[in-house]
């Protein structure tokens, strides 16, 4: 975003510094199960994992469902994909309707734009206790897997990879 630009184009100058980064959670292939460790590292590392779900569900859903083969469609696509990847909270009045109106116009986008708020979900309830975050992260990546959309089924497999990162 435009902040991080600016900060780095002042470090490039020498007037600021940037003293930590948030470091991207392990991805270990060989891992098939969600267990504790995977809901530590989807809850530690969940703007990561939102970016992710934009880039990989998100982004090729939405261009796929409201451009098929046409290719003037950029614009309309973006525009979407910017409602869709925003917290509905910091949507204007205009920017609900509109996306009101994509959600109705498609079915598959309602079921991505549901399922990234169930995600959310998942560790907003970081006061239930971990075997109930845990249940709640291995049935998101089950209605994932169940909803027929290659991309979101993609990315509940892929979130069963997630592991802490270990010093």
């Amino acid at each position: 975003d435009i902040g991080w630009m600016y900060i780095r184009l002042f470090g490039l100058v020498r007037l600021a510094r940037v003293r930590r980064v948030a470091r991207k959670p392990e991805i270990r292939a060989d891992k098939t199960t969600i267990d504790m460790d995977t809901v530590r590292a989807v809850v530690t590392h969940r703007m990561y994992v939102l970016a992710n779900y934009a880039r990989d569900v998100i982004k090729p859903v939405t261009h796929a469902e409201l451009c098929g083969s046409e290719s003037q469609c950029k614009r309309m696509a973006r525009q979407a994909r910017r409602l869709l990847v925003r917290s509905e909270g910091s949507l204007d009045a205009i920017s609900r309707e509109r996306l009101q109106a994509i959600l109705e116009r498609s079915q598959v986008l309602a079921t991505v734009h549901r399922s990234r708020q169930q995600l959310q979900q998942v560790w907003e309830r970081t006061a239930s206790s971990q075997e109930a975050l845990l249940a709640s992260l291995q049935q998101w990546c089950r209605d994932a897997e169940d909803s027929g959309i290659k991309a979101l089924q993609d990315f509940a497999r892929s979130l069963r990879t997630y592991s802490p990162v270990t010093h």
